[in-house]
Order: C-alpha cells, then sequence, then structure tokens
C-alpha cells in the first residue's frame, strides 16, 4: 500500500489531484494548508506527494510547495515529490530540480491536461519508490 499525500489550498484542483492519483493500493491524504501538510509529513510514512506550488491563493508569493517538498525530503530524501503550478518561472523550476523535487508540472505552458500527465508522473514516481523498497 502506497500512502500518497496531495496538498492544494483550491478545491476544484485538488479533486483533480485526486482524481489523478486515485488508484489500487493507494491511500490517499489531503491537505489544504501548508500547516495541515507539515502535519502529515511529521506523522505519516509517505510514499508520493504532490503538491501546488503556491498554497496561499491571496498571496502569490508564498511559494509554500517548497516547504512542503524541504519537510518531505528532511524526513525521507527518498520520497518522490511532484510540484504543480500555473506559477511557475523557469528559475523557480530549476530550482525545484536542484532541490530535489522528483518533477515539476507548470499546468499553464502544458499542451495537453496536466491531470493526464500527472497521472504518468505519479505512476514512474510510484514505480521509482518500489524499486528503493526492494533494495
Amino acid at each position: 500500500m502506497y500512502t500518497v499525500l496531495l496538498v492544494d489550498d483550491e478545491p476544484e484542483p485538488l479533486l483533480e489531484l485526486e482524481s489523478a492519483a486515485n488508484g489500487e493500493g493507494r491511500r490517499v491524504l489531503k491537505a489544504t494548508t501548508l500547516q495541515d501538510a507539515l502535519a502529515i509529513v511529521d506523522r505519516e510514512n509517505l510514499d508520493l506527494v504532490v503538491t501546488d506550488l503556491v498554497l496561499d491563493t491571496c498571496r502569490l508569493d508564498n511559494r509554500g510547495g517548497f516547504a512542503v517538498m524541504r519537510s518531505v525530503l528532511d524526513k525521507d530524501p527518498g520520497v518522490p515529490v511532484i510540484l504543480i503550478s500555473s506559477y511557475l518561472t523557469p528559475d523557480e523550476t530549476h530550482a525545484a530540480i536542484d532541490k530535489g523535487a522528483f518533477d515539476v508540472i507548470d499546468k499553464s505552458s502544458s499542451t495537453s491536461n496536466p491531470y493526464e500527465l500527472l497521472r504518468l508522473k505519479i505512476r514512474q514516481a510510484l514505480k521509482l519508490r518500489q524499486f528503493q523498497r526492494v533494495a
């Protein structure tokens, strides 16, 4: 059983994330605030995290997804973290990968449905996690 954490402060995108993440053998946890996400990271053994970059829609400068990623990777560097956002700059994309993100999905520049791409990335990340468990 894989435990997947989804983080987004907006209800509709969180439902889309949940749809993309649901699957056999997956336990899906959701958080709508940075504080809730960090609490889940502290108490759960996670296999994958998908987080929106901007977690406070009233403040576009709040890049809470980076804080979630740091917390996850500090606890277990092997957990794949996927950042997803419509507000990514090229520098943030490079910084996320440099800091250990498994992948970054820019919803605004994707030519296809970003949630279809996310489904693929989730399968890839969980396959990687499966290999880590065996090793």
